[in-house]
């Protein structure tokens, strides 16, 4: 009687064992299915996890290009809403770059940086290429800032470059950021601040490269000092280093800031 009670309950709990397995293996592949539903109904790209917004992909890489040649950038992404920003100026791209549309056209050496952004996604990594055009000039000549009629229009464009280096393995939120006009302003024909006046500007990101990741710099210019005159700026820079190294600006690195309201400046 013993032995027999002993072998029911021997059968019972295997068969236990087999309903739960079954139960369990359901659940798997139910959970299975909700996610190809729900990525399926999200989109239709391929999308790799854990890359934040999307993976992007150049359909050329770097390296010497002839003039006009076009460079597609492709996003596999989990939001198809997602977009994509751009710059081609040797800094990293926010979302206040410029965002691209189709293909980018290389017409002189050029160091390209995209990046994508999704809704409720960290942006995804950055792609970085090189591109060389044979006996092109990459940065513009330095020319003048104009003020018409004395007054400096909100809006007007000047550049401007940075004057010392900076790393992001020391640097900090408001630290001061050594950046200098790279162009003349103009009251009519009279020079009324050269080439190489200082700018205020201030650091608002400081990020060390720690466990792998990378290293990440970002300043706001301020202001122009001319004549005693205060002309505020808008402008802004990122620059992340690679992986696991930290970002370091150089100086001679240029950019260009913006008049924030009409200011009127003496000659």
């Amino acid at each position: 009687m013993a032995a027999q009670q002993a072998m029911q309950a021997s059968q019972q709990a295997t068969q236990q064992a087999m309903q739960d397995m079954q139960t369990a293996q359901q659940a798997a592949q139910q959970a299975m299915q909700a996610a190809n539903d729900a990525a399926q109904n999200q989109n239709s790209y391929p999308y790799f996890p854990g890359r934040g917004s999307g993976v992007l992909s150049l359909s050329v890489g770097s390296g010497e290009v002839r003039p006009g040649t076009k460079v597609r950038i492709d996003l596999s992404s989990p939001d198809r809403h997602a977009r994509v920003y751009y710059t081609t100026d040797g800094w990293t791209p926010t979302q206040a770059s410029m965002p691209y549309t189709g293909p980018i056209e290389i017409d002189a050496s050029t160091h390209l940086e995209a990046i994508a952004v999704g809704a409720g996604l960290p942006r995804s990594m950055l792609i970085r290429a090189d591109y060389t055009v044979r006996g092109s000039t990459p940065n513009p000549v330095p020319a003048a800032a104009l003020a018409a009629n004395g007054v400096l229009a909100a809006g007007l464009p000047i550049r401007l470059a940075t004057d010392a280096a900076i790393s992001s393995a020391t640097a900090r939120a408001g630290d001061k950021v050594a950046v200098l006009l790279d162009e003349d302003v103009k009251a009519g024909d009279t020079v009324v601040a050269a080439k190489g006046a200082p700018v205020d500007a201030e650091l608002t990101l400081g990020v060390p490269s720690r466990n792998g990741a990378a290293g990440e710099l970002a300043f706001q210019v301020r202001s122009l000092t001319i004549g005693g005159q205060t002309v505020p700026l808008t402008g802004s820079a990122m620059l992340e280093g690679g992986v696991a190294k930290d970002a370091v600006i150089e100086p001679g690195r240029l950019l260009t800031a913006t008049v924030a309201s009409a200011t009127r400046v003496k000659p």
